[in-house]
């Protein structure tokens, strides 16, 4: 039960995380969820309920607070692009209930668009600033650019099939450019369909 509520390798956010989420996602930012409780009984079972058998019952503790909207969506920490492009990625009005998905999914989209841009190591996420009384969320979306990186020497590991123009043909950069990595997802697609490596 521990690993299934908790979490594991296999399943990173457990059910945990999967209650904790439903409830951030429609509003409730100050959601409190709880160890779970288990307790046993005696009971009967079967067509006639004669079998006597033992009973289990599971208790999730929650306490769900308030439903809140958002206030304002802030950023910080966001220099490398004008608030304008990056407002959008994050479909979250003012006034609209909080879903701290879209925040997650805007995050992603925003560390999608530094890596094109060769800042491969940003970091960043939400932080909600609730207001009990009012039922309103001030979010600020707090980012650490780092810097940005280019590309040294590529050299290739591994390769005794074929030749390395070969797989040099299929990258999309150059050494010397700024490292753009959806254009190194791709040249690793493009590699992998070749058909010459696993």
């Amino acid at each position: 039960i521990d690993e299934k509520w908790s979490g594991s390798a296999d399943d990173p956010t457990g059910d945990h995380g999967r209650i904790q989420s439903f409830y951030l996602d429609n509003g409730y930012a100050q959601v409190r969820v709880a160890q779970p409780k288990v307790s046993y009984f005696d009971g009967k079972a079967g067509l006639f309920r004669k079998k006597p058998v033992k009973w289990m019952r599971l208790e999730i503790p929650v306490t769900e607070g308030s439903q809140f909207r958002v206030v304002e969506v802030k950023f910080e920490g966001v220099k490398l692009f004008k608030e304008g492009f990056v407002r959008p990625m994050f479909k979250l009005q003012k006034g609209e209930i909080y879903n701290e998905s879209r925040l997650k999914k805007g995050v992603e989209k925003l560390r999608d668009v530094y890596g094109q841009f060769g800042y491969f190591q940003m970091t960043g996420g939400p932080k909600r600033e609730p207001d009990a009384e009012k039922k309103v969320v001030d979010v600020t979306v707090a980012v650490e650019e780092d810097k940005q990186y280019f590309i040294g020497k590529i050299n290739f590991a591994g390769n005794d099939s074929t030749r390395d123009k070969v797989i040099r043909r299929e990258i999309f950069m150059n050494e010397g450019d700024v490292f753009n990595l959806e254009l190194l997802k791709v040249s690793v697609r493009r590699i992998n369909q070749l058909g010459y490596f696993k």
